[in-house]
C-alpha cells in the first residue's frame, strides 16, 4: 500500500515535471531537466530556479494552483463540496499561464504543418520542406525564427513564389507567436548545393516533408 508521503511526494515531483515542460527555452529547459533528475531532485530544482527570478515567481504560481485544485479534489472526496462546486472550483483554477512558460514549444511540430499547408499551396511542385537553423541545430533560443528550405521543383521567379505562401507562413507566425521564415529553391540547385548556404543546410537541415 502507497502512503500519504509517497504520494504527496510523487505529485510534487510530477508538478516538477509538467512546469519544466513549460519552459520554452530551451537551455533553460536543459538545465531544469537536469535538476529534477535523479535523488535531490527538489533541492536542485529550487536552486536552478534561484537564477532565474521571473520563472522562480511563475513556478510559485504554478505551485499554488495545483496545491488549491489538490485541496479541492480532498474537499470532494470526503463528500465536503458536491461535484458540481468541485466542477466550478477546478475550473476557475487553470494552470496559469505566465510570460516565458507557455505551453511546450514544438518547432519541428510547427514546421510539419506548414510543410502540409504548403503542400496544398504548391501541389506536386513542392519536393522537399527542410528545417535548418538553430532549431535544427538544436541551439535555437525563445526568439529564433523557425527556417525553412522550400525546395520546388522550379523556382525561376522566387519573389513570386514566396507571395504565393506569405498567407501561410504569416498565419502560422501569428498562432504560434513566432515567425517562420523561408528559402526558396528549385531542386537542381539544392541537388548539386554548390552555394556555402545550401552546403550548410544539406548538412545540418531536417527534412520534415
Amino acid at each position: 500500500m502507497v502512503s500519504r508521503s509517497e504520494l504527496d511526494s510523487r505529485e510534487s515531483y510530477s508538478d516538477l515535471a509538467d512546469f519544466t515542460e513549460r519552459v520554452r527555452d530551451p537551455r533553460t529547459r536543459e538545465l531544469l531537466e537536469r535538476a529534477i533528475a535523479g535523488r535531490g531532485a527538489f533541492r536542485r530544482f529550487k536552486d536552478t530556479l534561484s537564477q532565474f527570478p521571473d520563472l522562480r515567481t511563475a513556478w510559485f504560481a504554478f505551485h499554488d494552483t495545483r496545491m488549491e485544485r489538490r485541496v479541492i479534489e480532498w474537499l470532494l472526496d470526503g463528500e465536503l463540496i458536491s461535484d458540481e462546486e468541485a466542477e466550478r472550483a477546478l475550473a476557475a483554477r487553470p494552470d496559469p499561464v505566465v510570460p516565458g512558460i507557455e505551453g511546450a514549444f514544438d518547432a519541428r511540430r510547427i514546421a510539419r504543418d506548414v510543410a502540409a499547408d504548403l503542400r496544398g499551396v504548391f501541389g506536386q511542385r513542392l519536393r522537399q520542406v527542410v528545417l535548418f537553423g538553430s532549431w535544427a541545430r538544436g541551439d535555437a533560443h525563445p526568439e529564433s525564427d523557425i527556417d525553412l528550405l522550400v525546395v520546388l521543383d522550379r523556382a525561376d521567379d522566387r519573389w513570386a513564389e514566396h507571395k504565393r505562401m506569405r498567407d501561410v507562413l504569416w498565419r502560422h507566425s501569428l498562432e504560434n507567436d513566432t515567425v517562420v521564415s523561408t528559402l526558396v529553391v528549385d531542386e537542381a540547385d539544392y541537388k548539386h548545393a554548390l552555394r556555402p548556404v545550401l552546403m550548410r543546410i544539406r548538412a545540418e537541415g531536417e527534412v520534415v516533408e
